[in-house]
């Protein structure tokens, strides 16, 4: 079951930067995929200022995956996410087409 927005948005500040910082540094997750422009909820950005979750990501010498659709379809656990992408030279971010193998 994944929490709605709202839920999301009425965690206390900073909380679910503390999870992902939990699941990225012990599980040492290397990319994140979401179906969402910004790892940070909007309303988040909008209190802080600033995108901390996806900051605190990039900082992992991680990267993500934005905007991916069906991720519903995904189970939790057990598949694997290919991302086929360009190399661009000096670039911010490019588009990307993922899909996954299903255990």
């Amino acid at each position: 079951m994944y929490a709605t927005i709202d839920q999301v948005c009425s965690l206390p500040k900073n909380l679910v930067t503390l999870v992902m910082r939990g699941s990225i540094q012990e599980r040492k997750i290397k990319a994140v995929g979401h179906e969402t422009f910004d790892t940070d909820a909007s309303i988040d950005y909008q209190k802080n200022g600033a995108l901390l979750a996806e900051y605190f990501v990039l900082e992992q010498d991680a990267y993500q995956v934005e905007l991916m659709k069906n991720l519903d379809k995904v189970p939790a656990t057990g598949a694997i996410i290919f991302n086929i992408v360009p190399k661009p030279e000096k670039a911010s971010g490019f588009p990307v087409r993922s899909f996954a193998i299903l255990p």
